[in-house]
Order: C-alpha cells, then sequence, then structure tokens
C-alpha cells in the first residue's frame, strides 16, 4: 500500500548562520541527507527533547 500520509509545504526565510548549522548536521551523517531532510531530522529531534523535558518538568 502506499503511503498515505500528506504532506505540505512550509517555507522559511532564515539567516544564512541557521542554514550553516543546518550544513553542519547534514555533513555530520553518515550518508548526507537534503537540507529538506535534515531539517526534518532535526525539527524531530527537537520535538523529541521537548518532550522528555515536558515529561522531566512534570515530574517536579
Amino acid at each position: 500500500m502506499a503511503d498515505e500520509r500528506k504532506t505540505r509545504v512550509l517555507s522559511i526565510r532564515t539567516a544564512d548562520e541557521v542554514i550553516a548549522r543546518i550544513d553542519d548536521f547534514r555533513r555530520a551523517q553518515l550518508a548526507i541527507p537534503s537540507q529538506t531532510e535534515a531539517l526534518r531530522a532535526l525539527v524531530k529531534l527537537g520535538f523529541e527533547a521537548w518532550k522528555k523535558q515536558e515529561g522531566a518538568a512534570q515530574m517536579r
């Protein structure tokens, strides 16, 4: 069965420094992903860290 997840385009404007940091992340991977894939991975990592931080805050 085909992947039925819907995707949407999100266009952003950002500083050259942010692009450079995304590219640094890309180069640190075994297989260099596209900027889009790298940004998805970074967002996912950020959400996971945020979720862990929220869980820790709830335990206080």
